[in-house]
């Protein structure tokens, strides 16, 4: 997986760092807003993990959400930190806790998870609208119909 990670916190950088060369995931690193910004627009990553620390994280969430509604957003939430109206529009909400390795691996599990189901949904939805052929005949889902 590519994981775009957007945090101050040096330390937990480091964790994710240091666990996706482990790991098959790759790991991008957004330090500040216009470095953010621009892999946004770029796309092609899997995941974004954003921390409530970051003091203009709502700006990217809200960006994120009508450009690639299907890349999940985590976020990474201080409870000592007052929550914004941006946290409706995150897909994963993980409490932001010292032990970064369980973070970690938290964050990772919860993105796998998030996209594994996602890929099943749109493969689901895919079927919907294929013709069904059986014997010498053909269903059309889409018209209701049948030939």
């Amino acid at each position: 997986m590519k994981i775009v990670v957007n945090t101050e916190n040096n330390e937990l950088l480091n964790a994710f760092i240091i666990h996706c060369k482990s790991t098959d995931n790759q790991i991008i690193i957004a330090k500040t807003e216009n470095v953010l910004f621009d892999i946004i627009e770029k796309g092609e990553v899997d995941a974004y993990v954003l921390s409530n620390e970051v003091l203009y994280f709502n700006k990217p969430i809200t960006f994120i959400k009508k450009s690639y509604s299907y890349v999940p957003i985590v976020l990474l939430f201080n409870p000592r930190l007052t929550p914004t109206t941006a946290v409706s529009s995150v897909d994963i909400l993980i409490p932001y806790i010292t032990q970064f390795d369980i973070l970690i691996l938290s964050v990772l599990n919860n993105i796998f998870m998030y996209n594994k189901t996602f890929e099943t949904l749109k493969k689901l939805t895919a079927k919907i609208h294929e013709k069904i052929e059986f014997a010498n005949c053909v269903y059309d889902p889409t018209r209701r119909i049948l030939y």
